[in-house]
């Protein structure tokens, strides 16, 4: 179950002191079915203070892969802004895939369930 907020723009068809026109902040109600895994099996609440330090700091693995994604970004800025390198446009792939790419690229399949017609 997914909640997603929804603005709805009700115009007055003649303003005046009593009728103006308002945006309404809903909230839609929705299911999806989840199409990307979850490796969690069990739900196993720690605290943050039970947790060690290095949960919240980077990895080697972490911070070659941001200088790579970085040297990328790099090129494609280089490549889109300096006509001289626009023969390298080719080589430089212009989409970063992540991990579960394959399994988004499908289109969801979602149910509507409600839309609230108070704030979230």
């Amino acid at each position: 179950m997914c909640w997603d907020n929804v603005q709805k723009l009700s115009r007055a068809r003649h303003q005046g002191p009593e009728s103006k026109n308002t945006m309404h902040m809903w909230a839609m109600v929705y299911a999806a079915k989840n199409r990307i895994p979850c490796p969690f099996e069990e739900e196993t609440y720690v605290g943050a203070r039970g947790m060690p330090i290095d949960n919240f700091l980077p990895s080697m693995a972490d911070l070659q892969f941001l200088k790579e994604r970085l040297h990328r970004k790099v090129a494609m800025i280089l490549v889109d802004n300096i006509p001289y390198l626009n023969v390298c446009k080719k080589l430089i792939d212009q989409h970063i895939k992540h991990k579960y790419h394959k399994e988004s690229c499908s289109k969801s399949e979602i149910v509507s369930t409600m839309v609230d017609q108070h704030q979230p």
